[in-house]
């Protein structure tokens, strides 16, 4: 087995719902991808939360977004903050304000 062969099928258990693959709802395409939620304390506003999501998905699976558009990830508009591509995988982190 060659290293390209080893990245691919160790990207496979990200997104394998036997791993930690979730289905979800992509702009109305059903994928599978790992989900970490989580949030941070604004830098720019004081009191402001910024909750975020972070997916994990393969790379062809769907378009890589651009920061500022906005995804229906399970019928909820995100906003993506940045999304980046390495090793056959996509990680992109969406977010919105919270009080």
């Amino acid at each position: 087995m060659n290293f390209q062969e080893l990245v691919e099928r160790d990207n496979a258990a990200f997104v394998n719902p036997g791993e930690f693959g979730v289905a979800i709802l992509w702009n109305g395409k059903p994928v599978y991808a790992d989900v970490a939620d989580g949030e941070i304390e604004s830098s720019d506003h004081h009191g402001v939360n910024i909750r975020t999501k972070t997916l994990t998905l393969n790379e062809g699976d769907v378009t890589p977004p651009v920061p500022d558009e906005y995804v229906q990830v399970d019928g909820e508009a995100l906003r993506v903050k940045e999304a980046g591509c390495e090793f056959g995988l996509l990680e992109v982190t969406f977010y919105r304000n919270e009080s």
